[in-house]
C-alpha cells in the first residue's frame, strides 16, 4: 500500500516538472518574439531618424542662397573685419554670409572679401551701387564671384547614360541644374582609329607612287 502512494506522488511530481517546462518554454518563446519585435521597433526607429535627417539636410541645402548671390568685393582696408563688411553691404539688403579673406599667418585681410545676398537681385543691385564707392576711405571694386559649382565625378560606368548619372547625384541633394557626361577615348578606339590613319596614310602614299610612276 506505501508502494504504490509513492507511485502516485512520483507520477505526480513528473506531471508538474513537466507542465512546468512547458510553462518555461512558453515564456521563452514569449521572450524571443518580444526581442524581435524590440529589434524591429528599433531598427524600424533608425530608418525614420535617418528619413528625418535626410529631409532636415534637404530643407537646409535648399534654404541656401542661390547661385550668382555671392558678390566680390576687392579693394576694402585691411583692418576691415566681417562684422564691418557686413554692416557696410546691409543697406543694400539682407545679408546671407560675410567671408574676408585673411593671409596663413597675418591678422590682416588680403584686401578682398565675399558677401552672399540672400537673392541674385540684391547682388546686382549691391554690384550696381557698391562699385567704386568709398568703404573707410578706400575705393572698393564689386563684381559677380566666379565661383565654381562643378562636381567631378570619375569612374562612372560605361552603361550610364545622363538620367542615370543625375538621378544618382539627385539622391544626394537637390539642387542639380545640369550634368554633363563625358565619353572616355579608351584604348580599342585608341587603336582602331590609329589603324585607320595609316590605311589613309597608306592609300595616299600608294596613289602618290603610281602617279609618279605614270609620269
Amino acid at each position: 500500500m506505501c508502494f504504490r502512494v509513492l507511485s502516485l506522488c512520483s507520477h505526480e511530481e513528473v506531471e508538474v516538472e513537466e507542465e512546468e517546462e512547458e510553462k518555461e518554454d512558453e515564456e521563452e518563446e514569449i521572450e524571443e518574439v518580444d526581442e524581435e519585435d524590440a529589434m524591429q521597433n528599433h531598427s524600424s526607429d533608425e530608418a525614420k531618424v535617418e528619413d528625418e535627417d535626410e529631409k532636415k539636410k534637404h530643407a537646409e541645402l535648399l534654404a541656401l542662397p542661390p547661385h550668382g548671390s555671392k558678390v566680390y568685393i576687392g579693394g576694402i582696408p585691411h583692418d576691415v573685419s566681417n562684422e564691418d563688411l557686413k554692416s557696410f553691404c546691409k543697406r543694400i539688403g539682407e545679408v546671407a554670409e560675410v567671408r574676408v579673406m585673411k593671409g596663413k599667418h597675418s591678422c590682416e585681410n588680403k584686401g578682398f572679401g565675399f558677401v552672399r545676398f540672400r537673392s541674385v537681385d540684391l547682388a546686382s543691385k549691391a554690384i550696381e551701387e557698391l562699385n567704386n564707392t568709398e568703404f573707410k576711405g578706400k575705393k572698393i571694386k564689386c563684381s559677380t564671384s566666379q565661383a565654381k559649382h562643378r562636381l567631378f565625378i570619375g569612374n562612372v560606368p560605361r552603361s550610364w547614360g545622363v538620367e542615370d548619372l543625375r538621378k544618382i547625384v539627385s539622391e544626394v541633394g537637390p539642387g542639380v541644374i545640369g550634368v554633363e557626361l563625358v565619353k572616355a577615348v579608351y584604348k580599342e578606339d585608341m587603336l582602331r582609329r590609329d589603324i585607320e590613319d595609316l590605311q589613309k596614310l597608306w592609300l595616299d602614299f600608294s596613289r602618290q607612287v603610281k602617279d609618279g610612276v605614270r609620269n
